[in-house]
């Protein structure tokens, strides 16, 4: 049983009252003696208070108007109505600000001041209200206008490209994307300018649609379909409305940019300089009366320090023993507090018998154990509720495991062929039942189908083309049957093409003999033409040897050329390489410097907010510090873009200069070679001088070897047509029967094959007779002549056998592919 202490026979408070009520009586008798001295320093403290409060009020002026600007400034961004009643805040609290200020100022030159501040405040209020208006106009046009007709005109295109792509029109479906992604990209550059109001993206967007009119309109004089047609037309008239209405979103984003950074905000600079002279002012006034001040406080503070101190030294003793009795139980309650939330829910609670706020605590303490303990037996049982749960869930799960396995186990064993397994329904209900009966009816299906392919194949590996799929079947299955049945007929009818053909080959053979006696008879010609040129040959002896000293000359001074050239050429593939990576470092201070624009966007941004946070949260905002260290790490990013620049920018006027120097390189290596070439020149005219010599007996070369060249090319067509038909026309024909007759057909395609009338293939040859060879000026030794008609039957006779074996070679691979297929 606890006992009260002394102490604890009384409430808190009547032990704080007493206490506090000696102290201010101790304090009385100074406020007493002090009283006197202060009176005649409250008047001059009620003034310096008055121009405290309202420097303290003009101050804040400046605070609401910097939170007020940064809300317009938000809205003029985003056209958020939270920023509109933000700024309609700031409105009223400013006005009453102001109006204060004004009656609270005695002083004519603060009150002027304070006078025009009020007239660029209302200023400032009324071009708000034509920014909101200017604001809500752009985004009307935008939501009601400009994109209902971006989406309208992409919708068209796509139901074009839709279209056109079903019904195989691929070039209308093509230019119908292409014409799509203009549009797009038009629409892109719109949504940058709403993000990032300028001049540069309204060009932009003009001229990415004229991109889009110059592809969309060919488009529409291309599509004969009538729904199409009408689509892109639409898309095109939709286009103009696009960039009219854009041009009137700009000038209205435009006029928004002008009010909220240059009018407003002159006025808002304004309005601080006013500011600032004012509060300028207030502070020497306060300076002033803080002087005056400070003397009257000085003669009182002497009095009224014996005084205080004889009342602290009381007050010191009291209050040392009254918050003796208030610290020592309220330590006790609190290492009770901490065991009882640590779970000790045997530890006794102290001061239970106390009539004080102490005791009441320790009594509510006591209940707080008590349903901690009840508590505890609830979580107990509800742990096994929930164990209980677990293994019935545990033991749904293994059925829905079992169930699933078997499935898998049927569908590992229809994939690798096993057809004839099914999944046993016994035990199974509901869905479980449901899904079975459906994959048992698939795996009996799917082996409908491949018993009945395999007959067909097992056919047509036979020669049986008479075989088809007769069951019927639905969806890809019967697509499938279709396909075989065709594949079929149609073998069957290139078989019996394959026979007609093959009689036809061997009708042909016999015409081929024809080409034979000529061939001999046109040989003989062509070698009575080789004696002749012979002649003319050794004329041109002596004037080839000289030509051939002279092209030797040239051929050095070519290659001296040459050498030349090809040093001019590394030279300028040197440059050019240069110059390549002059580019490549370009690029990349672009990509930089576009890494700087987005930082340098991103810390006005996150600047903006830091100030908009530390505006509402005053001095004790604690934000702003993570705001800042945001901006610190961008402006740390900045200054590391620019460092690359810089590096960038020394490495690229590095790679200029080489570029120079390699060039003068080439330069030098070209003179070379126009001094090489100058030198050839002159070689070539003296070898022009031997050439004139060689024109007569050049004519009569060329004269006998244009009849060479007809003998020639008419025997290799004779010798080809003699050799592919005589020696293999004959075979094939032989072959193509022998493979024929494997395969079985039915009895209307093996009547066509009897009945077809083969065409024999005839060609008409005329035998031609050489001209008259004109006989050279100066004859040489006749030279022995070689037997022509031996020659050309050794040759006739050796081609058909490379050509021969050549088509036997292609039979044997088309037999090969035949069999394949």
């Amino acid at each position: 049983m606890q006992t009260a202490s002394f102490a604890g026979r009384f409430k808190v408070g009547t032990r704080i009252y007493f206490g506090f009520l000696l102290i201010l009586a101790l304090l009385g008798l100074v406020v007493v003696v002090g009283v006197r001295a202060l009176s005649s320093a409250d008047a001059a403290l009620t003034r310096y208070v008055g121009i405290s409060d309202n420097s303290l009020r003009i101050s804040d002026i400046d605070s609401t108007l910097a939170h007020m600007r940064r809300a317009v400034q938000n809205y003029s961004f985003t056209g958020s109505g939270e920023q509109i009643a933000i700024v309609k805040e700031s409105q009223r609290t400013l006005g009453q600000e102001l109006r204060a200020a004004r009656d609270a100022t005695s002083d004519p030159a603060r009150r002027a001041n304070i006078e025009r501040m009020i007239q660029y405040f209302e200023s400032y209020n009324a071009n708000f209200g034509k920014l909101i208006e200017t604001r809500e106009k752009r985004d009307r046009l935008v939501t009601e206008q400009l994109t209902p007709i971006g989406t309208k005109a992409t919708a068209n295109l796509e139901q074009i490209a839709a279209s056109a792509m079903a019904e195989g029109d691929t070039e209308a479906a093509a230019m119908a994307g292409v014409a799509q992604e203009k549009l797009l990209s038009a629409r892109l550059a719109a949504l940058r300018f709403l993000n990032e109001p300028s001049a540069k993206l309204v060009g932009e967007v003009k001229a990415r649609n004229e991109a889009f009119n110059a592809l969309i309109r060919p488009l529409a004089d291309r599509l004969q379909h009538p729904a199409r047609k009408r689509l892109a037309q639409e898309a095109d008239t939709l286009s103009d409305q696009y960039v009219a209405t854009f041009e009137q979103v700009a000038a209205a984003v435009m006029e928004t940019q002008r009010l909220a950074f240059e009018v407003m905000a002159k006025e808002a600079s304004d309005f601080g300089e006013l500011s600032g002279k004012t509060v300028a002012m207030q502070t020497e006034a306060r300076k002033a009366m803080q002087a005056d001040i400070e003397a009257d406080m000085e003669r009182t503070m002497t009095t009224d320090v014996v005084l205080a101190v004889l009342a602290l030294v009381i007050g010191l003793g009291l209050a040392w023993s009254v918050a003796r009795s208030i610290v020592r139980p309220v330590t006790a309650m609190t290492g009770t507090m901490t065991k009882l939330a640590a779970g000790d829910l045997t530890v006794d609670i102290p001061a239970l018998s106390d009539r004080d706020e102490i005791g009441e605590m320790a009594k509510a303490v006591q209940v707080f154990k008590e349903n901690a303990i009840q508590k505890k037996r609830m979580d107990e049982a509800e742990r096994e509720r929930l164990e209980a749960e677990r293994r019935a869930d545990e033991a749904q799960r293994a059925r829905e495991k079992a169930i699933g396995e078997e499935i898998a186990s049927l569908i590992d064993a229809v994939s690798k062929g096993d057809l004839e397994r099914r999944i046993d329904l016994t035990g199974k209900e509901g869905f479980y039942r449901t899904m079975s009966e459906g994959i048992n009816r698939l795996t009996d299906t799917v082996e409908s189908v491949i018993a009945d392919l395999a007959e067909v194949l097992s056919g047509l590996a036979q020669g049986d083309l008479n075989k088809r799929v007769t069951r019927d079947y639905q969806g890809a299955f019967q697509r499938v049957k279709t396909d075989v049945n065709a594949t079929s007929t149609k073998l069957a009818e290139i078989v019996g093409q394959i026979s007609q053909a093959a009689e036809t080959i061997a009708s042909a053979a016999s015409e081929v003999s024809l080409g034979s006696a000529d061939l001999a008879e046109r040989t003989e010609q062509q070698a009575s033409s080789l004696e002749e040129t012979a002649a003319s040959m050794e004329e041109l002896g002596a004037t080839v040897r000289s030509n051939a000293d002279n092209a030797q000359r040239a051929n050095v001074m070519a290659t001296e050329a040459r050498s030349a050239a090809e040093s001019g050429g590394g030279v300028a593939t040197s440059a050019i390489e240069a110059m390549r990576r002059i580019e490549d470092a370009s690029r990349k201070i672009t990509d930089i410097i576009g890494v700087i624009d987005e930082i340098a966007f991103q810390t006005n941004l996150l600047a903006l907010n830091a100030a908009v946070e530390a505006a509402r949260a005053g001095d004790a905002g604690r934000g702003f510090a993570v705001v800042a260290q945001e901006v610190r790490q961008l402006a740390q990013r900045s200054a590391q873009a620019s460092k690359e620049i810089k590096a960038l920018i020394l490495d690229s006027d590095s790679q200029v200069k080489d570029g120079v120097d390699l060039v003068k390189k080439a330069g030098d290596a070209l003179e070379g070679i126009v001094s090489g070439v100058q030198q050839v020149a002159s070689l070539i005219s003296e070898m022009a001088a031997a050439s004139s010599e060689q024109a007569t007996a050049l004519d009569e070369i060329n004269a006998t070897v244009a009849q060479m060249d007809e003998m020639t090319q008419k025997n290799a067509a004779l010798v080809e047509e003699t050799t592919a038909a005589a020696q293999a026309m004959s075979g094939q024909a032989t072959d193509l029967k022998s493979l024929i007759g494997f395969f079985r057909l039915e009895q209307t395609a093996a009547a066509l094959a009897t009945h077809a009338q083969p065409q024999p293939v005839r060609r008409a040859i005329a035998p031609t007779r050489p001209a008259p060879v004109k006989q050279a000026s100066h004859k040489p030794a006749a030279r022995p002549a070689a037997k022509p008609a031996a020659a050309g039957h050794a040759g006739t006779n050796h081609g058909a056998a490379a050509s021969s074996a050549a088509v036997l070679k292609r039979s044997s691979s088309d037999d090969d592919d035949w069999k394949e297929f």
